[in-house]
């Protein structure tokens, strides 16, 4: 078993406890946050950069904020999905 594959599963088991669950749904929430926070950080240098005329340090920040925004939204993802089965775990 890969390292990768025991994470997993081990973070398959700790989503599907009802008594964990609400905890990683907020690990998760704040994930969103502080990514979103680097977002908007990336975004403001990548200003200045360009008010400076750093264009290529610009252009490097505003790449790093793509992957930043891409991460963004597999947490999205991420939460929707949790919400969806915290819905099921107390349906049950």
């Amino acid at each position: 078993m890969t390292h990768s594959t025991l994470s997993l599963s081990s973070n398959e088991d700790l989503t599907n406890d009802p008594d964990i669950q609400p905890y990683v749904t907020n690990n998760a929430r704040l994930r969103l946050m502080r990514l979103s926070e680097a977002a908007e950080k990336l975004r403001r240098q990548a200003a200045i950069s360009i008010q400076t005329g750093k264009e290529k340090d610009a252009r490097d920040l505003l790449f790093q904020k793509k992957k930043v925004m891409e991460a963004l939204e597999k947490s999205k993802s991420r939460i929707n999905l949790l919400d969806e089965l915290s819905t099921k775990l107390n349906e049950v």
